[in-house]
């Protein structure tokens, strides 16, 4: 009887979360957004993202840069460690879908990292 042993293989995904956001209302403001709150995997211990920057580009269909959201406006830091996105006009003005990828900057280090990306669809 030989020994039989399978093929294992694993993966560390580093890419961009996917967040879509779904249905949006033409003409609305979504000031809640969505809330991210950055912690130590292993730990469970809240980053303080306070000095941090934050940059969301937001793009058409046809891939042109359309808005770009930033800290301390649009994209705001509610706490230590909590990002709000805030998503109103122009982006709401009219019916369509778009692509986004939302950056982060450390200000320790200056490393940029797309740390979300998706589609916002506005019906």
């Amino acid at each position: 009887m030989s020994n039989i042993c399978c093929n294992i293989e694993f993966d560390a995904d580093f890419s961009p979360a996917v967040v879509n956001w779904r249905s949006l209302l033409v003409g609305s403001q979504y000031a809640y957004g969505l809330t991210f709150a950055f912690k130590v995997t292993d730990t469970g211990d809240p980053i303080n993202i306070t000095a941090d920057s934050f940059e969301m580009r937001i793009y058409n269909s046809l891939g042109v840069l359309v808005e770009t959201l930033t800290t301390p406006t649009e994209i705001v830091i509610s706490d230590t460690n909590k990002l709000n996105l805030i998503i109103e006009t122009p982006i709401t003005d009219t019916v369509a879908t778009y692509t986004y990828v939302l950056d982060w900057t450390r200000a320790l280090t200056g490393e940029v990292r797309p740390i979300v990306r998706g589609k916002i669809s506005v019906k």
